[in-house]
């Protein structure tokens, strides 16, 4: 997850790189259909090593089913993740984002897999937005927010959360996380071959290069990491690392760009994030769910 969430940082500014050339359909589209190219391949090449996860996975009607929703709300969660960010920026996307998704994950993760936020998701995440916004306390009064833009951000983060239940339950059956991703971008993908028509692409090598590392990489890797790191945690252990954005995007900013300083207030807010994550992953909490709780009223 870690990984996952400090590559969603360099991924968020490579789109907004590509975005002032491509169109944020073609961007949606044409990395869609790049990761799926690219995990059915890394799947295929290495196909030995799945042969005793493939003997237990469950396949059946439902679960094609969920694969086929899993693939039209990532499609809307991609899309509209993309149009947020051409139309207000990678920053008030985030604000969004982190407003947004924690509170329609809990509520989805009750509803659909009776899991009950525990005190320890609950606590780091809180400590986790104090970080965020003490981090990005000097920058908010100088953005400027559009409805379009804040509509298009709340859309794209309640379908990311609805794909993550649909994530979780084809994991539960022992799908391999590989199919899982390459069956999340399956539909957007397809849309390429209607959107590339009808569009003015004006196609250079380095854009080229930039689609192919963003669908390979940020979309098709990476996700596939998440869905490995995710089979065992509670699906809202993911709001915790949602907040927790701006420590990745410092660490990519300091790695890669040597003139890139901090105040005070944001180092301060990054250690407010680095305890918060200390907390979610060092304390030792067996979260309950809504099942147990419901038997213990009983």
């Amino acid at each position: 997850m870690f990984v996952f969430y400090s590559g969603g940082a360099i991924r968020e500014v490579t789109t907004k790189l590509i975005l002032e050339t491509y169109s944020p359909a073609v961007v949606s589209s044409v990395t869609a259909l790049i990761a799926v190219l690219s995990v059915t391949l890394f799947f295929l090449v290495g196909k030995q090593r799945y042969k005793k996860a493939a003997e237990k996975e469950k396949w059946s009607t439902q679960v094609l089913v969920q694969m086929g929703a899993l693939s039209i709300s990532t499609a809307l969660a991609v899309h509209f993740c993309n149009v947020a960010i051409d139309q207000i920026g990678p920053l008030p996307y985030k604000l969004v984002q982190v407003i947004v998704y924690p509170v329609s994950l809990s509520l989805l993760a009750f509803v659909i897999l009776r899991e009950v936020v525990s005190r320890k998701i609950v606590v780091s995440t809180s400590v986790a937005l104090i970080g965020f916004f003490v981090f990005y306390a000097n920058s908010l009064s100088e953005l400027t927010f559009g409805w379009a833009g804040v509509a298009a951000a709340a859309v794209s983060a309640v379908s990311y959360a609805i794909s993550l239940m649909f994530v979780k339950s084809l994991l539960s059956q022992n799908i391999i996380p590989e199919k899982i991703v390459a069956a999340r971008f399956l539909f957007l993908g397809l849309l390429s071959f209607f959107i590339l028509p009808a569009s003015a692409v004006d196609f250079s090598w380095r854009s080229g290069l930039s689609l192919l590392l963003l669908g390979a990489l940020g979309y098709g890797g990476l996700f596939t990491l998440f869905f490995y790191g995710v089979r065992n945690v509670p699906a809202t252990t993911v709001n915790v690392f949602i907040a927790s954005t701006p420590l990745f995007s410092a660490l990519f900013s300091r790695l890669f760009l040597s003139n890139v300083k901090y105040t005070v207030v944001e180092v301060i807010g990054l250690l407010i994030i680095v305890f918060a994550l200390v907390l979610v992953l060092l304390v030792k909490e067996r979260p309950a769910t809504g099942k147990t709780l419901i038997e213990a009223h009983k």
